[in-house]
């Protein structure tokens, strides 16, 4: 039994993390810029982290933002440019693991305190606190980067990377926001109708709820 709850959870982070891949590696280089800092990306890359997070938990959350760090180390994606050394290779790895797998890990946290007493509120937790520590996270590590690299942790370069690093994250912001609704369809029309290994609270959650609609249901239809 827990073997097949196993595989089924596999499967499911293993098709979000596909659908990251996507949305980073090729999506975002499809979708047209936004006339704003130069020519912003839209970014739907934290979208599946936050429907990891939501439906298999914190650790969900985690698996798939870690994987979506790992998709940025990749060539094309900008972090090569700290790949100057050894050590600043390994702060670089770091940086983009940390603030997308800590992104995912905590969105799943904000929604497991808080779908019980309101679902709709938890989703928009979960989607709201993901970009804001992926952003914060990055920031963080980012001026130590550069400290390493300059001397100074806020100097011109720091300051100009976080003027788009900001613009970038009111668009993550607003996508996620903007997606928090389909969200919340999404992973209670999953939930209620397939088996993919999804945490207990969650499934406990979604059959309760399906019961007390069907009561209504009736009740209805026998006034």
């Amino acid at each position: 039994m827990k073997n097949s709850i196993m595989i089924k959870r596999l499967v499911g982070l293993a098709t979000l993390c596909a659908i990251t891949f996507v949305l980073q590696f090729w999506i975002a280089g499809i979708l047209p810029k936004l006339p704003i800092g130069g020519g912003t990306a839209i970014n739907l890359a934290l979208i599946p982290v936050v429907v990891g997070a939501i439906l298999y938990g914190p650790v969900g959350g985690l698996t798939v933002g870690l994987f979506l760090g790992a998709v940025t180390l990749l060539p094309g994606q900008g972090a090569e440019g700290f790949y100057v050394n050894w050590y600043m290779t390994i702060l670089a790895i770091v940086l983009c693991l940390a603030k997308a797998g800590l992104a995912g890990f905590l969105s799943g946290l904000a929604f497991k305190l808080l779908f019980k007493k309101n679902y709709y509120v938890a989703i928009y937790a979960a989607a709201i606190v993901a970009p804001i520590v992926n952003t914060g996270i990055f920031l963080l590590l980012y001026g130590v980067l550069i400290y390493i690299m300059t001397g100074s942790a806020y100097g011109p370069t720091f300051v100009a990377t976080a003027a788009a690093v900001w613009i970038i994250f009111l668009v993550e912001l607003a996508v996620n926001i903007l997606f928090a609704p389909a969200l919340a369809t999404l992973t209670k029309t999953l939930t209620r109708n397939y088996d993919l290994g999804f945490v207990d609270y969650l499934k406990k959650y979604s059959n309760e709820n399906s019961l007390d609609e069907a009561v209504d249901t009736e009740e209805i239809l026998e006034a």
